[in-house]
């Protein structure tokens, strides 16, 4: 993720969506998509600020590792709930949900949040389908 291009995106500067990270074919396939590139949108991130104010500017430096390493979770055929504990950055787990659209041209981050020990062991708890193991960094 450009970083400055995100900061742009949180301060409200910049309208144009930023590239958070590329999943691998197996998470596009499941989700529907014919893409690899995940975006996050100004539209989402406005709506992120009002839902999850304790969110940082540094919480959202592992929205990548989040990505990269977290248990992607198959809630329906277009959504994922992906689940990571950081260890290295924050010290806190994380739960981001990335979607495809209805045509499967693009992949969205719609949801980031920080989460206690405690709903995250509930969140593993529920039966949804594993696309992809966590991975300790």
């Amino acid at each position: 993720m450009n970083f400055n291009h995100f900061l742009g995106l949180y301060r409200e500067e910049r309208i144009d969506r930023v590239i958070v990270y590329n999943v691998e074919p197996i998470i596009a396939h499941a989700l529907g998509a014919r893409v690899l590139r995940v975006y996050l949108s100004a539209e989402t991130l406005r709506k992120q600020r009002l839902r999850h104010p304790d969110l940082t500017v540094d919480h959202y430096r592992s929205l990548r590792p989040t990505l990269a390493f977290g248990e992607y979770r198959q809630e329906s055929p277009r959504t994922a709930m992906v689940l990571f504990l950081d260890t290295k950055l924050n010290d806190w787990g994380f739960r981001a949900h990335v979607k495809s659209t209805r045509n499967g041209r693009e992949l969205y981050v719609d949801s980031f949040c920080l989460m206690r020990r405690k709903t995250y062991n509930r969140a593993l708890a529920k039966p949804y389908p594993i696309i992809k193991a966590h991975r300790l960094i």
